[in-house]
């Protein structure tokens, strides 16, 4: 017997579900397994509540935890575990996986995906279902206005308006899933696609021995990043990608006049 559960943000039938379950004795073969999947979406009432199965867990049954952000996991959930860390996959397997998959009939969004996914098959899934790939086409003329002296104020909202698309999506396809939590991931998603691109503008500027161009995408990695853990701090969306937008500009001209109507998202930054 096994099952496979959705964890729900809170301590709704993604935490507690599986409960009475666990307990009984397996309808085939000698054991029982359980996956809960994206585990970091389940708050702290709903880790606790696991907490007394890991302890115990009846004899022959296996919990598995499935996560890309272990550190959202409760210090008592990882010290009862025992970590599995799964690899990439190369590039010849990876494209292996994306000819059965089938994610889409476009030659340039499959390569972008494969670009993107990096090897993981679970990203590429993702990325092609909500997709992503229109993302940086959206973003990518307003950021090359940047890159140009221009101040495209519409930025920030037009990267709050996708994760926002995203966060109703995914609550529309998860029964229980929390707005706030899917707002977070999709965010968490557009900073990841943000840092795909600088990655590839990084390998081309130092491939090319270009040090202002690599001293650039250095300057707006930090700037995520810093993007990030203002949203960790619940900075609101709109005011972290706005920030984000003129640290964006900053970064290729540090000594460029920021509009009077943005100083006061930038500080002192």
């Amino acid at each position: 017997m096994s099952g496979r559960h959705d964890a729900q943000p809170g301590p709704g039938p993604g935490a507690r579900g599986y409960e009475p379950v666990v307990y009984h004795s397996p309808k085939l073969g000698h054991g029982k397994v359980f996956v809960i999947d994206e585990a970091e979406l389940l708050d702290a009432t709903g880790q606790n509540a696991l907490l007394k199965t890991l302890e115990e867990p009846p004899t022959g049954t296996y919990l598995i935890l499935v996560t890309s952000r272990p550190e959202r996991l409760l210090p008592t959930i990882r010290s009862r575990a025992q970590t599995a860390r799964f690899r990439l996959l190369p590039p010849t397997a990876m494209e292996a996986w994306m000819d059965r998959a089938e994610l889409t009939d476009d030659a340039e969004e499959r390569r972008w995906l494969a670009g993107f996914a990096d090897g993981s098959p679970g990203v590429a899934e993702l990325a092609a279902t909500y997709g992503f790939h229109g993302w940086e086409r959206t973003l990518r003329p307003l950021l090359t206005a940047l890159d140009r002296g221009g101040w495209p104020t519409e930025l920030g909202d037009t990267m709050a308006g996708l994760v926002d698309g995203f966060a109703e999506a995914w609550v529309k396809a998860h029964r229980n899933a929390s707005k706030d939590a899917a707002n977070k991931d999709g965010a968490a998603h557009l900073l990841a696609l943000l840092a795909s691109m600088l990655r590839r503008e990084l390998a081309e500027g130092a491939g090319g021995g270009d040090a202002a161009a690599t001293a650039t995408a250095m300057a707006r990695i930090e700037a995520v990043r810093r993007c990030e853990a203002e949203l960790e701090a619940n900075v609101n969306l709109k005011q972290a990608f706005e920030g984000l937008a003129v640290r964006w500009a900053r970064a290729a001209e540090p000594d460029a006049p920021v509009p009077p109507v943005l100083h006061a998202l930038v500080g002192g930054a």
